[in-house]
């Protein structure tokens, strides 16, 4: 059975008010492949086009190419859920985009065009780790994150004071200064 197409068939992306077809080539008889032009922006739609059909359309994103400019804070705690922020630019809504933090992708919420948190899975202590934003698999920026143990408190002396305030306490732990004893 050939995997040759039909017919000449190019695929058609569609934005407001503009087309652009590139040439599609066949991978077997129920796939085609195909690159995305240049030029186009924001919402578009995608149909394959021959001499005597078009299919139905299916949804596609152009999107700018994002910026991570910066991961804050550098550190995050070892037991994980310590909240990343990625600030840059090219963050659109119709992204969906997710962190990728050493080798896993986490959900990130876009929290305005320039910022994306996260929250940090659980790493190594003193492990250094890659962070940027994932989208669909294509990952932008490569900061990096120190994964530290987590400040402990041990003691609280005293225990009990006026509801005037001013009561001086004295708190005991470990990794108080940037997370080291």
């Amino acid at each position: 059975h050939s995997s040759h197409l039909q017919e000449d068939v190019s695929c058609r992306f569609r934005g407001p008010g503009d087309f652009i077809d590139t040439e599609a080539t066949s991978i077997n008889s129920s796939a085609v492949r195909c690159a995305s032009p240049q030029g186009m922006r924001g919402p578009s739609y995608l149909t394959l086009r021959a001499r005597t059909w078009e299919t139905n359309a299916l949804g596609f994103y152009f999107y700018e190419r994002p910026i991570v400019n910066s991961v804050t804070p550098g550190r995050t705690p070892s037991i994980g859920n310590g909240l990343l922020s990625l600030a840059g630019s090219h963050f659109a809504s119709g992204l969906n985009p997710r962190c990728r933090i050493g080798d896993m992708s986490v959900d990130a919420l876009r929290v305005a065009s320039t910022i994306v948190t996260c929250e940090a899975p659980p790493g190594k202590a003193g492990a250094s780790v890659s962070v940027g934003l994932d989208v669909d698999g294509v990952v932008f920026g490569t900061e990096r994150v120190i994964y530290y143990d987590a400040p402990e408190l041990v003691s609280l002396t005293p225990r009990i004071g006026s509801r005037l305030g001013g009561t001086t306490l004295r708190i005991e732990g470990r990794g108080f200064l940037n997370g080291r004893d």
